[in-house]
């Protein structure tokens, strides 16, 4: 299997990638809507932006849940690769860097690779998207994972919060694919919650429910009652 890393000179972490000499393919376009899908699959190293400004490195696919959009088409999921973006980030944890590491929940472009996506972003702030230190350590580990997968147990995440502290835990025991976060599950159609199980490379064993209230509970049983996926609370 070809995996290709690939970084953006438009994004100011990919910059700082180039400049450590790593033989990554640089792409001439923005992270969120970039074309490139060469190989099997396509890491994207990039920066990661957020009011909050909790230095941090996440792991997330790319897709657009509701009809919001940042990069990519509305009410549309990439393919997800569960074993990769989890063993992606089982290693990360192990980095000794002062950085959260954790998922976030599937959201912006780009959507329309044929092939799955998986982002590796750093932020939040140029102190550490500049930090070469930091950049290398990531880049190291991504690298590194490339063929080391685990099998195990494939899921999907509904509910909880965008930083997904209950996958991020759980990601020591399970491959996580796509998660659609709580407060955007109210406003995604039957059609995005199957491309949530359906659009994988693996196939999801089972649907994990995280501080889901009765009713979205029911549409997501509906939506999915074709499939067969075990659907579970876990909160």
């Amino acid at each position: 299997m070809k995996i290709n890393v690939v970084c953006s000179l438009k994004d100011p972490v990919g910059q700082t990638v180039k400049s450590l000499g790593y033989a990554v393919e640089a792409l001439d376009e923005e992270p969120i809507s970039f074309r490139y899908e060469k190989g099997d699959a396509v890491i994207m190293i990039c920066r990661h932006s957020s009011a909050a400004g909790v230095d941090s490195v996440t792991v997330h696919h790319p897709g657009n849940p509701t009809n919001s959009t940042y990069g990519g088409e509305p009410f549309t999921l990439g393919i997800s690769f569960p074993s990769l973006a989890s063993e992606i980030l089982r290693r990360l944890k192990k980095l000794d860097i002062p950085l959260q590491k954790t998922f976030e929940a599937t959201h912006h472009g780009p959507t329309s690779q044929r092939v799955p996506v998986i982002f590796v972003e750093l932020g939040s702030s140029e102190r550490i998207w500049r930090n070469e230190k930091y950049v290398k350590s990531v880049v190291d580990c991504v690298l590194a994972t490339l063929d080391e997968k685990q099998e195990k147990q494939v899921a999907v995440g509904f509910g909880g919060g965008h930083y997904a502290p209950s996958f991020t835990k759980m990601v020591e025991e399970l491959n996580i694919g796509h998660i659609i976060s709580k407060h955007q599950l109210a406003e995604s159609p039957p059609q995005v919650l199957k491309q949530a199980v359906e659009k994988s490379v693996e196939r999801a064993h089972k649907v994990l429910l995280d501080n889901v209230n009765s009713t979205i509970k029911s549409k997501i049983e509906q939506a999915l009652s074709e499939l067969e996926v075990e659907i579970k609370r876990i909160s």
